[in-house]
């Protein structure tokens, strides 16, 4: 009877880990799926979307803070030959959610999604991601850019997309975010952090249950055997 409840137990949570993380095939498809988080601030406004004490919706000031994430897959083939010191990945962004003051974006299908890496000199590290959004004083969102340099050509050894490990902030002397709208005219800005999103706590914690129920069941054969002998 214990046997049976045991293996009821590990059943019902193995379909509940299956509900959180793929399995199989489907599972090393995801593996590659990394989200970075990012937030900054905004240095210059142009005039057509500058609104003194705006809070975004309604127009923008130096004042208002960037955040927001993007998911990219690491396994996103390069356009160009490896021999190169630098390679660009095409829609190699999956999601992107971006806020300034009370004014957000999204990924705009179809339109542009590249993502650049170099480890010449510079080396840099580039995103570049058609947006989506309301309107703000009768413009619209159209695309969306980090863009970080490094002379020295030191921050990248190789021209893969980064992993589990975002690029250092630290190791570029140009950092800089864009926001287009319809119009040509630019928000600038700076980030102050980008990192990577660790797995959220309750595939840790099923992770970390499927395990304890595993070597439950296998000490629960041992001590059967056991008592066999």
């Amino acid at each position: 009877m214990m046997k049976r409840a045991l293996n009821l137990s590990l059943s019902l949570l193995v379909l509940a880990v299956g509900s959180v993380l793929p399995i199989g095939e489907e599972a090393r498809a995801e593996a590659a799926l990394v989200t970075y988080e990012f937030s900054g601030n905004i240095s210059e406004v142009p005039g057509s979307l500058f609104t003194s004490g705006g809070t975004g919706a309604n127009g923008f000031n130096t004042g208002l803070k960037l955040s927001g994430t993007y998911t990219f897959d690491t396994a996103a083939a390069g356009l160009l030959p490896s021999s190169l010191p630098i390679q660009l990945y095409n829609n190699s962004v999956s999601s992107l959610n971006l806020s300034i003051g009370n004014y957000s974006a999204v990924l705009q299908g179809g339109g542009t999604n590249l993502t650049t890496v170099s480890s010449g000199n510079p080396a840099f590290y580039s995103v570049n991601v058609g947006t989506a959004g309301n309107l703000v004083k009768g413009l619209a969102p159209s695309l969306f850019s980090i863009n970080l340099a490094d002379e020295t050509g030191t921050a990248f050894s190789s021209v893969t997309l980064p992993g589990n490990q975002a690029p250092n902030l630290n190791t570029f002397n140009v950092n800089r975010w864009t926001l287009a709208f319809s119009n040509g005219k630019t928000l600038v800005g700076s980030l102050d952090t980008l990192k990577a999103v660790p797995l959220p706590a309750t595939v840790l914690l099923f992770g970390a249950g499927l395990i304890g129920l595993v070597g439950l069941g296998a000490r629960g054969r041992f001590n059967q055997s056991s008592v066999r002998g």
